[in-house]
C-alpha cells in the first residue's frame, strides 16, 4: 500500500537561554568542583519536559546525590532565603541527564551539582558542555571551561636552601658559619629570590611537568650580589632533576678571603694592630673575616696567655658597656699625692650640663689636696694601678729593645707626688693632666661615653699650687629611642656585608605625617604636624619640599597652605607644620605631598627635574582623645613615586649588619632604624665610583682612610652685650691626635657699657629669653651660657660628623658682677681617623663597571612509554602511543648593563615539548604564564624563612626582552599601554606585543619632557570593559561582566567627585 503522511514540523528557534559557570577556574587531581546551570523560559507560555544534559571531559566524574533544582521563591528572586530546594535526580556519566522539569512563563531555575577530577587527567584546559532540550525547539547550550593544574603538595616541588659563610672550607654549614643575607638568586624563568636575615631562600610551586620523568631546574647566585673580595666556592650554577611531591634542598657556600693571624707568642697582633682587650668593639674583625668580640676573646684567652707585655694580662679582658658611667676616679701628683680616690663612680646626667649650679650632685665631685687618706711623699713616682694597666699604645719592634721602649715610655709620663702635671684617670681609660699654669690636657679618650671636665682651682693663699679640682662627668647614655636628632649616640654593632648592583635602579621616595590633624577649638592645629621623609638616592637630590593643602569638603578647592623646603635630610629629622594663625574652619582635610629636586636652591620644574610623590590625606578632627600616631620606621624603605626625573645612575649599595638592643645607629652619617631582632639595612643609589661605608662615618667617600675633623668654625655669639649673631672666631682648631699641647683657646670680649651693633639675626631661644647668651658653630654645636654663669650644652654636633668639643667659662665685669663680659672659650675635641679595615667594620663597593648575568639550560629526552590496560585518558598524549619520542627545552634569563647606559634584560622559555614543535613553541601564548598566584588555602604559610620572591619578566609569551636607557624603553612582552595624560582620552590597557617608549631629556617649563612619544603593536584577543557605578552610600558593587579574562592583568578603579 502506498500513503503519504504529513512531514515533520521544523524545529523552532530555542525558546530557552542556558549559561554554565564554574565555581573554580583551577582544579587540582583529585579536587570536587562546582558548576551552576542558569535556564530561563524566554516565552510567555509554560514549558513541559524540560530536558538537560551535561557532558563532562574525560576523567570528570559526576558526584551521586550532588544536583539540585532551585526555583524563586515567594519574593520572586533568586539566591534568597526563601527559595525552592529539591533534589534533582541523574544518570549516566557522559552524558549525565538530568530528570525532567517544567519550566513557568518567563521562569528562569537553577542547577547546581557537583564533579570530582580523576587523579588520571593530565594537566591542562577542559571544556564541560551542557544541552537544554525542550519539545519542538531548537536546542540552548553552553560550556564554561577549567584548568587542571598540578597540586602543590602532591604534585609539583619546592626548593629550600641557604647561602653561607663556609669558613672551613667543607661545603657543609657548621654551628658557627653564618648565613649571609641580601644575596640575589636566579632561575631561567626570571624569578630572582633575595635571602634573608640568615641566608635562607625558598621556592614554592616549582611546576615538574612531566609526571612520569620530572624536570630539569637550574638555579644560579649572582655573585655581584655577594661582598666584596667573597666568591662562591661551591657548584654554581646548581642543576638538579627535580620530580613530584619532593622539596629539594640547595645550599650555596661563600669564601670570605683567608684570616691571617699572628701567632701570639711572636707579637700580639690582630688585624695589624696592638690588642688593648677593653678597648674591643661590639664587633671586630681578624684579618679580613669578621668575629664577634666572644671569638676574639677566646682566641686571647687561647692564644694570649703569654703575651709579650707583663701589663697586658687576663683581667682586662672584658666587656665594657657602653654607658656614660665613671668608674673609679683617682687622682696623682701635685699637692695631691698619689693615687688618691676622688670617687668610687660618677653618673653621667640626661641633661647636657657643663660645670655650673645644675650639674647633678652625683655626676660632680672636688677633690682637695692634702685630704686624709692621701699618701703624700715628695718626688715619689706615682704608678698607675694594677687594675688600671692596659696594653702599650704599639708593640714593641723586637724583645730586645722591648724593654728600653717601656722603660723610655715610663719616663716620658712619670707623674710624682709635689710635682707638676697633675693626673686624673678613671676606670674606663681616661686619662686627663692638669699642667702648673692650669691648662687641662686630655690625654687619653674613655672607652665608654663618659665624658670628664676638670676645673683646677688654687690656693687663696698660694696661687702658685692647685689645691683643688671640680671634677664633673659630662657623658651622657646613648639613646635614640625617639629617633630624635638632638639625641646623639656613639656608633655600634657591626657591618655584616656591602654589595653593590648595578643592575637594579630602585629609586624611593616617600613622606608620612606621625600624627593626625586635631584641631583646638579655635579650627587651628591643636599640635603641630610632624613629617618623615625617606629616600634611598639622596646622592642625586639637592633638595626637598613638603606642600601641605587644604581641601574644601566638594574638593572645588585646594589652598598651599605651607611649603616646608630644606636641603639637610636625615631620616630621624622630623619635620613640623605648627599651622600659625591658619584658620582651617573652611577645609575638611589635608593633603600633602614631598618633592625632590636636583637644584640646590629651586624648584623650576624648567630648569631642574622635579620628583613627587602621591599625595597622601589627613581629615581634620576634633580632638577627641582617640589619636593614631605612626612611628617614622614604619616609613623605612617605602615609595609613593608618582613622577620620577631626576636622573639615576651608577648603581645601588645595600649594607646590612646587626646592632642588638639598638633602636638606630649611623651609617655614613645616615640614620638607619634596627629591627627588633637587631638588624639593619640600608640603601643607597650612588654614581659611578668607589665608595666606602662605615659606621657613624662623616659621608659616603672615597677617600680612604677617612679622618673625621674636631675643627669648630664661624663660631657665633649672641645675647647679652654680644649683640646677634657675629661671628667671632671664624675657626678653632681641634687638638691634634695624641699631641701633648694644650688645647686650642679664644678668648670673645663684650663691649662693657653698650650691645655690640647688631649685624645678624638673633636665635629664637636669645629672642625669648630662654637662654640669655647662646655659643653656635657652623658643625652644630650650641651652648647657652646663663645670667647665673651656668654652662649648659644645647646640641652636640653628630660625632659621626665633626668631634669638637667646646668647653666655656664666662668672665663677668668687675665694676658690675650682673655682666658677662667676656666668654673664653676652648675646643677640647680631638680629630678621630677611622679604620680601614672592611669585613665587620666597613666595607667598599665600586659602581660603573658593565656587567652580566646569565642562567640558562638546554636539554634532550629520548624516550619511549609502554601503557597497558585502558589508557583513554592519555589518549590526548602523544608520548603515550607507544612510539619514541624526543623532547626539548631552551631556556635562558640574561641581565647586563652596557656602557654603564643601557640596561638589557631578556628571557626565553620553550618550555619542554617534542623536538619537532619547538619553533611552535615561540608563538605560544599562555596568560596564565604572568600570574604566579598561591593560594594560601593549598600551600603552606611559612617555609621558615623571609626571603623575598620578584619576578622581573612580564609576559604570557615564551621570549620576552626589554631595553632601557636614559628615560626610553623598548620590549617585547606583556605592558601596559600608559595613555593616560589626558581625562577623556585615555587608553590604559594591559597588552602582549612591542612597545617604545621615548621621552627626551629636555623638558618644558613645568618639568614634562619636550618630546614624547610611545608607539605598540598588538594582536589584542580581549575586550576592554568599563563600568559606571552611581554612588549609593553602600560599599558593595557587581561588575557586569563577571568573566575578567586571565592575562588581562588590570582592574583600574577610577573615583570622581562631581
Amino acid at each position: 500500500a502506498t500513503f503519504e503522511r504529513l512531514a515533520d514540523p521544523a524545529p523552532q528557534p530555542s525558546i530557552v537561554s542556558v549559561s554554565k559557570q564554574a565555581d573554580k577556574r583551577e582544579v587540582a587531581r583529585g579536587d570536587v568542583l562546582g558548576y551552576q546551570l542558569s535556564v530561563h523560559n524566554l516565552g510567555s507560555s509554560p514549558l513541559v519536559d524540560v530536558q538537560v544534559s551535561d557532558d563532562p571531559p574525560p576523567g570528570f566524574r559526576f558526584v551521586d546525590k550532588s544536583s539540585y533544582l532551585i526555583r524563586a521563591g515567594s519574593d520572586g528572586a533568586l539566591n534568597t532565603a526563601d527559595d525552592d530546594v529539591t533534589p534533582l535526580t541523574a544518570v549516566g556519566s557522559r552524558p549525565v541527564v538530568f530528570d525532567a522539569f517544567d519550566l513557568g512563563s518567563n521562569e528562569r531555575v537553577l542547577i547546581r551539582y557537583l564533579m570530582r577530577v580523576n587523579v588520571g587527567v593530565a594537566d591542562g584546559q577542559y571544556v564541560n558542555n551542557v544541552t537544554v532540550n525542550v519539545p519542538q525547539f531548537e536546542s540552548a547550550s553552553a560550556s564554561a571551561p577549567v584548568t587542571v593544574i598540578g597540586d602543590p603538595m602532591f604534585e609539583k616541588s619546592t626548593l629550600i636552601g641557604k647561602v653561607f659563610d663556609d669558613r672551613n672550607a667543607n661545603f657543609r654549614q657548621d654551628g658557627d658559619e653564618p648565613g649571609i643575607p641580601g644575596v640575589r638568586l636566579a632561575t631561567v624563568d626570571g624569578l630572582l629570590v633575595e635571602t634573608d636575615a640568615k641566608g635562607r631562600y625558598h621556592l614554592a610551586d616549582v611546576d615538574v611537568d612531566r609526571f612520569e620523568r620530572g624536570r630539569n631546574f637550574i638555579i644560579k647566585l649572582d655573585e655581584s650580589t655577594l661582598p666584596e673580595g667573597a666568591t662562591v666556592s661551591s657548584e654554581n650554577p646548581r642543576l638538579l632533576r627535580l620530580t613530584q611531591a619532593t622539596m629539594s634542598k640547595v645550599n650555596f657556600a661563600v669564601r670570605f678571603p683567608e684570616v691571617n693571624v699572628q701567632s701570639c707568642s711572636q707579637s700580639c697582633l690582630i688585624d695589624n694592630q696592638w690588642v688593648r682587650h677593653r678597648s674591643l668593639d661590639t664587633e671586630i674583625c681578624v684579618g679580613a673575616s669578621p668575629l664577634n668580640r666572644n671569638e676574639v676573646l677566646e682566641y686571647l684567652r687561647g692564644q694570649c696567655a703569654s703575651p709579650p707585655d707583663a701589663r697586658c694580662t687576663p683581667p682586662y679582658i672584658g666587656e665594657v658597656q657602653d654607658t656614660e658611667e665613671a668608674r673609679r676616679i683617682t687622682v696623682s701628683g701635685g699637692r695631691f699625692g698619689c693615687s688618691v680616690l676622688a670617687a668610687e663612680r660618677l653618673s653621667g646626667r640626661a641633661e647636657l650640663v657643663l660645670p655650673g649650679r645644675l650639674a647633678p650632685v652625683n655626676s660632680q665631685v672636688t677633690v682637695y689636696a692634702g685630704e686624709t687618706g692621701t699618701h703624700y711623699k715628695h718626688g715619689e713616682v706615682c704608678k698607675v694601678p694594677d687594675d688600671q694597666q692596659i696594653c702599650p699604645e704599639a708593640p714593641p719592634a723586637n724583645e730586645n729593645n722591648a724593654e728600653q721602649m717601656r722603660a723610655d715610655a715610663d719616663d716620658a709620663d712619670q707623674i710624682r707626688a709635689g710635682e707638676p702635671p697633675i693626673e686624673l684617670t678613671t676606670e674606663q681609660g681616661t686619662r686627663i693632666w692638669i699642667t702648673n699654669n692650669g691648662d687641662v690636657i686630655r690625654k687619653r679618650h674613655p672607652e665608654n661615653n663618659e665624658h670628664i671636665v676638670v676645673t683646677p682651682f688654687r690656693d687663696d693663699s698660694d696661687n702658685a699650687d692647685i689645691t683643688a679640682l671640680r671634677v664633673v662627668n659630662d657623658g651622657t647614655a646613648p639613646s635614640l629611642a625617639n629617633a630624635n636628632a638632638s639625641q646623639r649616640d656613639r656608633p655600634a654593632g657591626r657591618i655584616a656585608s656591602v654589595r653593590g648592583d648595578v643592575l637594579f635602579i630602585d629609586p624611593r621616595l616617600d613622606v608620612l605625617a606621625l600624627n593626625q590633624a586635631v584641631l583646638d577649638t579655635d579650627n587651628r592645629l591643636a599640635e603641630p604636624l610632624r613629617f618623615a621623609v625617606y629616600t634611598n638616592y639622596r646622592t642625586f637630590i639637592k633638595a626637598y619640599r613638603i606642600e601641605i593643602f587644604g581641601s574644601t569638603a566638594d574638593g572645588s578647592k585646594k589652598t598651599l597652605l605651607h611649603a616646608d623646603t630644606f636641603t639637610d635630610y636625615r631620616f630621624d629629622r622630623i619635620r613640623e607644620f605648627e599651622g600659625g594663625d591658619i584658620d582651617l574652619s573652611q577645609y575638611v582635610e589635608i593633603e600633602y605631598r614631598l618633592q625632590a629636586s636636583d637644584c640646590e636652591d629651586s624648584f623650576d620644574a624648567g630648569s631642574c627635574a622635579i620628583d613627587e610623590t602621591t599625595a597622601r590625606v589627613l581629615n581634620l578632627r576634633e580632638d577627641n582623645g582617640n589619636v593614631l600616631n605612626h612611628a617614622a620606621s614604619e616609613l623605612w624603605g617605602q615609595s609613593s613615586l608618582v613622577a620620577q626625573r631626576i636622573d639615576v645612575t651608577g648603581g645601588r649599595a645595600r649594607v646590612t649588619g646587626t646592632a642588638p638592643e639598638r633602636a638606630g645607629i649611623e651609617v655614613n652619617g645616615a640614620f638607619v632604624p634596627v629591627s627588633d631582632n637587631g638588624i639593619w639595612v640600608l640603601e643607597e643609589h650612588l654614581p659611578p665610583g668607589r665608595y666606602r661605608f662605615d659606621l657613624g662615618s662623616e659621608s659616603v667617600s672615597t677617600n680612604i682612610p677617612i679622618t673625621i675633623s674636631a675643627d669648630a668654625e664661624m663660631i657665633k655669639v649672641s645675647g647679652g652685650l654680644f649683640g646677634c649673631g657675629q661671628v667671632e672666631i671664624d675657626l678653632l682648631r681641634g687638638r691634634s691626635k695624641d699631641s701633648d699641647d694644650p688645647p686650642h683657646t679664644a678668648t670673645v670680649v663684650a663691649e662693657p657699657n653698650s650691645k655690640k651693633g647688631a649685624t645678624g639675626v638673633c636665635p629664637p631661644a636669645v629672642v625669648s629669653g630662654a637662654c640669655p647668651i647662646e655659643i653656635s658653630t657652623d658643625e652644630g654645636s650650641r651652648l647657652c651660657v646663663t645670667q647665673s654663669g651656668d654652662v649648659l650644652i644645647r646640641e652636640h654636633p653628630l660625632p659621626s660628623v665633626n668631634r669638637q668639643q667646646l668647653v666655656v667659662m664666662p668672665f663677668r665685669d668687675h665694676t658690675d658682677n650682673r655682666k658677662i663680659t667676656a666668654l673664653r672659650i676652648t675646643n677640647e675635641g680631638s680629630p678621630v681617623e677611622l679604620p680601614t679595615t672592611s669585613a665587620g667594620a666597613g666595607g667598599e663597593v665600586t659602581f660603573g663597571e658593565d656587567h652580566w648575568f646569565t642562567v640558562a639550560l638546554a636539554n634532550l629526552t629520548v624516550g619511549q612509554n609502554n601503557v597497558s590496560g585502558n589508557g583513554a585518558l592519555l589518549s590526548a598524549d602523544e608520548h603515550f602511543d607507544g612510539s619514541t619520542f624526543v623532547d626539548g627545552r631552551l631556556a635562558f634569563y640574561t641581565k647586563g648593563r652596557v656602557n654603564e647606559r643601557f640596561l638589557i634584560t631578556a628571557q626565553l622559555d620553550t618550555t619542554e615539548d617534542q623536538l619537532r614543535d619547538l619553533g611552535d613553541a615561540l608563538r605560544r601564548k599562555d596568560p596564565r604564564r604572568i600570574f604566579r598566584q598561591l593560594d594560601p588555602n593549598r600551600y603552606y604559610p611559612t617555609y621558615g624563612d623571609d626571603s623575598t620572591t620578584t619576578t622581573d619578566v612580564d609576559t604570557q609569551g615564551a621570549f620576552y626582552a626589554r631595553v632601557e636607557w636614559d628615560r626610553n624603553t623598548a620590549l617585547w612582552g606583556n605592558y601596559e599601554t600608559g595613555l593616560t595624560d589626558t581625562e577623556f582620552m585615555q587608553y590604559n590597557r594591559s597588552l602582549y606585543g612591542a612597545k617604545i617608549r621615548h621621552e627626551s631629556l629636555k623638558t618644558t617649563e613645568l618639568g614634562d619632557a619636550k618630546t614624547r612619544a610611545t608607539v605598540f603593536a598588538s594582536e589584542a584577543q580581549s575586550l576592554a570593559a568599563h563600568v559606571t557605578f552611581m554612588a549609593t552610600g553602600g560599599s558593595l558593587y557587581y561588575l557586569r561582566d563577571t568573566d575578567v579574562v586571565q592575562g588581562s592583568e588590570k582592574v583600574w578603579v577610577e573615583v570622581r567627585r562631581r
